[in-house]
């Protein structure tokens, strides 16, 4: 009786809450600057949150940045190193006012999956192998919100740390010469996209 009686009112929190906050969900375009090997990306993601009131944001995004690559040599003796990764994290949100230009400072934590591809012909022989790298990360962030109405643009900026990152990743080469690239360890985003606002916190904007 007393876990029914408990389960009813959990319930009960929830829908109180949820009835009081404001969901969004947005795309946004991605600009990595700092990936180890290739210098810069371009990428996209989206997000979802809760705003359970006007200062507290909770939720999770997603983003993927494109391969980038870099080619040293040339000719029959070229090697190219491509950097790609993808982000799965929940996200912290605290919001700094409440009228129309609303900043917010927070973080994102989670998983970054990388992958380090290096592929290529020397005079000795064919290289081609992928290292894939599971980091966990934080990315603290400052962003601007404009609360225009249903559609609401924003902008943010992020500074990514990857907890084991940074390390040097040899990769068996041909005539007893190894390759070396980096993985990826510390990094800037910047982000700019559109979120769409459903429902009111607390029935005020």
């Amino acid at each position: 009786m007393k876990k029914k009686i408990l389960l009813l009112f959990a319930i009960t929190t929830f829908m109180a809450s949820a009835a009081s906050a404001q969901f969004i969900i947005g795309l946004q375009g991605s600009y990595l600057s700092g990936s180890p090997n290739a210098g810069s990306q371009f990428g996209i993601g989206g997000q979802a949150k809760i705003k359970i009131s006007n200062r507290v944001a909770v939720g999770g995004t997603l983003r993927g940045w494109l391969k980038n690559e870099t080619t040293t040599g040339s000719g029959s003796n070229t090697v190219v190193a491509g950097d790609g990764m993808s982000q799965l994290a929940g996200m912290l949100e605290i919001f700094l006012g409440s009228h129309t230009i609303q900043p917010y400072i927070g973080t994102d934590a989670g998983l970054y999956f990388t992958n380090i591809k290096v592929s290529g012909s020397t005079s000795g022989g064919n290289v081609n192998t992928d290292n894939k790298k599971t980091y966990f990360g934080v990315a603290p962030k400052f962003g601007i919100q404009f609360n225009t109405g249903f559609l609401s643009p924003f902008v943010q900026a992020q500074y990514h740390w990857l907890f084991g990152g940074g390390s040097d990743i040899t990769i068996p080469g041909v005539d007893n010469t190894p390759i070396n690239v980096k993985s990826y360890d510390k990094f800037f985003t910047l982000d700019a996209g559109l979120l769409i606002q459903i429902g009111r916190v607390g029935g005020k904007k």
